[in-house]
């Protein structure tokens, strides 16, 4: 009689659960940490993350692709050959989304630059109409340069990873060679380097990465 009220009150508690659901509620985070409860990476070129229970993962970049800017043909195409790779490779993976800081750096380095030699011109110039036109300048270059601050500061772009698994080493070599040739055009995939593959580590085990 025990056994019946127990299971009776699980099968409510679930019901009450799928009822509450409102699809707002944000996906739990601990799989996240269970998944890379890690303890190194490996010292060599591969750079594997080994797991506390002795086995190994990796981590494989994919290149982002703009669905909606493509041709009803070529949309068909890439999930023809997205389903192609779900049915040659098997082993087990995930897929991370990471938010990544824009990188606006090059931007930066370019309005500096310009800032410097604007400044020095305006300096030397003796001209009040040239002296007008330099002060205009100086004017938009700061202003693109807040702007290239500001994107830093409020954008993230997001990054999407393949997460694979392995007992071993060379097994794990070899899955990451099997995904990365069975990609096709719906997933192209490249290896990480070691202060990239830190730094999604790092973000990942601050919870700010969806897994699925």
């Amino acid at each position: 009689m025990a056994i019946h009220s127990e299971t009776k009150t699980k099968r409510l508690k679930k019901e009450k659960d799928l009822t509450d659901f409102r699809g707002t509620e944000q996906p739990p985070t601990a799989a996240i940490l269970d998944v890379f409860n890690y303890k190194a990476i490996t010292n060599d070129s591969d750079h594997l993350i080994v797991a506390k229970n002795g086995t190994y993962i990796d981590l494989l970049n994919i290149e982002g692709r703009g669905v909606w800017s493509l041709t009803r043909d070529q949309q068909d195409l890439l999930l023809a050959n997205y389903h192609y790779f779900l049915q040659v490779f098997l082993p087990d993976h995930k897929y991370l989304i990471t938010p990544f800081p824009v990188d606006a750096t090059s931007q930066k380095t370019y309005w500096g630059r310009r800032y410097i030699k604007v400044s020095d011109q305006l300096r030397v110039e003796r001209d009040p109409n040239r002296i007008k036109q330099l002060q205009t300048q100086l004017r938009y270059i700061k202003d693109k340069q807040k702007q290239n601050f500001a994107v830093e500061r409020k954008l993230r772009s997001a990054e999407f990873f393949m997460l694979l698994f392995g007992r071993t080493k060379q097994e794990l070599r070899e899955r990451r060679n099997a995904a990365i040739n069975s990609g096709g055009v719906a997933l192209v995939m490249n290896q990480i380097p070691l202060k990239k593959k830190k730094e999604i580590l790092f973000r990942i085990n601050n919870l700010n990465t969806d897994i699925k």
